[in-house]
């Protein structure tokens, strides 16, 4: 298994301030088919997205090795559908949890059950 970690990757340092504008999920994508290339080239391999893992096996799919011979995605992040505000993407994660939350809050302001809380 080859597991690959964007994580960390827009944390800002001083040596590399503001250059992740070098990252683009094509240059990613080609990076993954050179590693699964290089490395996995004599075996079967199956490319599994996870999250925004997805993301980037949408792009690997462009550039796949012969060796690449299925993918899997789990939580895909959609780029169409339904309009931005009913359907969940990352690019609109602080207004559907902000749904969430202001509903909350009245819950709690406004419920004698939740007085407890306050």
């Amino acid at each position: 298994m080859l597991k690959i970690s964007y994580k960390h990757h827009f944390m800002m340092d001083r040596a590399a301030r503001y250059k992740s504008f070098w990252f683009s999920v094509t240059s990613t994508s080609n990076d993954l088919a050179a590693i699964i290339d290089y490395e996995l080239s004599d075996q079967d391999v199956y490319v599994y997205g996870l999250s925004y893992g997805t993301y980037l096996v949408e792009g690997l799919a462009n550039f796949a090795p012969a060796s690449v011979k299925g993918f899997s995605v789990d939580g895909i992040v959609s780029e169409s559908g339904d309009t931005v505000e009913k359907r969940s993407t990352f690019s609109n994660w602080d207004h559907d949890v902000g749904v969430v939350a202001s509903r909350f809050l009245v819950w709690l302001k406004t419920s004698a059950k939740a007085s407890f809380l306050v």
